[in-house]
């Protein structure tokens, strides 16, 4: 009977929540599921995104099949496509195993998607194809893989265990912002002229670009693919010696973060997660030391941009506004609000682990088993977060006061 309730109190959310609010654009699985999958076999789909366009044949597994026959599809490299049942034209599964690509199959069959030019470096835990110097790949390799350890130290520290990624990570980088946003107009990415980097929750991949101005050593590096006498450290000196190289530092961090909090379990890439707590994890790691040599090592540093920008925003904030953020994500999506989101975003992650770190933990673990495509009620953001750290009203007084004894 609990089973049976469980199932018909999703159809009636599926019935009012459309999945494709966390995909702008994409296919809305209205209705509600009505066979559990066995995701471990191996399907194909050859299918037609519009009337016009060719087939495009994707393998991998059905997560879901909504009341309609549409479908929600995960390929071997990660990326998901929901597909409306109109643009099917052929379906199969074969009871070969679901099996993720490695970093090997991934750099050989996604280095073909991309345009020419294009070279893969791989780390430990990261494909990078890059059509830049292999320095700045380097360093961009070097600063993910300090942002792997130190994410997974802070957390397990912490006593929250984390997951193995489930597929390859990956970070494709452009050499200037025209190729990079090409690039993104042609996958359909909704990213704004001032954007220089994001991730994508479909894709599962980091797209940013070449920021440092050197992307002209391409042309000078050796037959090994590096900048005949140059140096590293060198090198990675230079590039945080220049005006941009803070917000470089934190845009690539922050990018990286939203990747590894969506692939270790700290959120499920297919569910309702409150666009602040998302935000929040990325902003809090993404605080750049730039005495570093290896340009970042600040993990819950008081952010300098963002702690002093929201204490000038208190005069005119609203009151109430935390309720508002907890549970309207449309506050990123107005130009006259979205920097305050941001900043009090990260204002509230950063008081909530300092002086709620066990609560804050217990969100977290919430956040991770958020069922896939159920989109949540206003009511039932707020619950969600009450039911943890207490009325809403009564918390923002101590945020409040904690805020404005704050220093930067």
């Amino acid at each position: 009977m609990r089973e049976r309730a469980e199932k018909k109190m999703m159809c009636q959310k599926a019935d009012r929540r459309c999945f494709s609010r966390r995909f702008s654009g994409i296919l809305c699985l209205t209705l509600c599921f009505f066979s559990v999958l066995q995701v471990s076999a191996l399907d194909t789909v050859i299918w037609k995104p519009t009337p016009g366009s060719a087939p495009i044949t994707s393998v991998g597994r059905v997560l879901v099949v909504a009341q309609d026959k549409s479908l929600l599809l995960q390929e071997r490299n990660g990326s998901i496509h929901p597909i409306e049942y109109e643009m099917i034209l052929k379906a199969t599964r074969d009871p070969q195993e679901f099996v993720p690509m490695t970093q090997d199959e991934l750099a050989e069959t996604y280095l073909e998607r991309l345009p020419d030019g294009f070279r893969v470096l791989k780390t430990k835990h990261f494909v990078l194809f890059f059509k830049t110097s292999k320095e700045y790949a380097r360093w961009n390799g070097l600063l993910l893989e300090r942002l792997y350890s130190a994410f997974e130290n802070y957390w397990t520290n912490r006593g929250l265990p984390l997951r193995e990624p489930e597929f390859p990570l990956f970070c494709i980088i452009f050499p200037n912002r025209a190729e990079y946003h090409a690039f993104a107009e042609s996958e359909n990415e909704a990213v704004g002229s001032s954007v220089i980097a994001y991730y994508s929750f479909q894709t599962n991949r980091v797209v940013c670009c070449d920021l440092s101005g050197r992307e002209t050593l391409a042309a000078a590096e050796d037959a090994d693919g590096n900048a005949a006498n140059r140096n590293f450290l060198t090198f990675t000196r230079e590039i945080l010696k220049r005006p941009n190289a803070e917000k470089q530092v934190a845009t690539v961090i922050h990018e990286a973060a939203h990747q590894l909090a969506h692939n270790r379990g700290l959120a499920n890439r297919f569910g309702d997660i409150p666009r602040w707590y998302n935000e929040g994890i990325a902003l809090f790691f993404e605080s750049p030391n730039l005495k570093s040599e290896k340009g970042w090592s600040g993990i819950g540093r008081p952010n300098p941009f963002w702690l002093p920008y929201f204490k000038n925003y208190l005069p005119r904030r609203p009151e109430g506004q935390l309720e508002q953020l907890l549970t309207n994500d449309a506050l990123f999506q107005n130009t006259d609000s979205v920097q305050e989101a941001y900043a009090e975003s990260w204002t509230l992650t950063w008081f909530l682990i300092k002086t709620r770190p066990k609560q804050y933990l217990e969100y977290v673990r919430k956040m991770g088993e958020k069922p896939i495509l159920m989109w949540d009620a206003y009511e039932e953001r707020l619950a969600d977060f009450e039911e943890i750290f207490g009325p809403v009203e009564e918390l923002e007084k101590e945020f409040l006061r904690y805020v404005r004894k704050a220093r930067f």
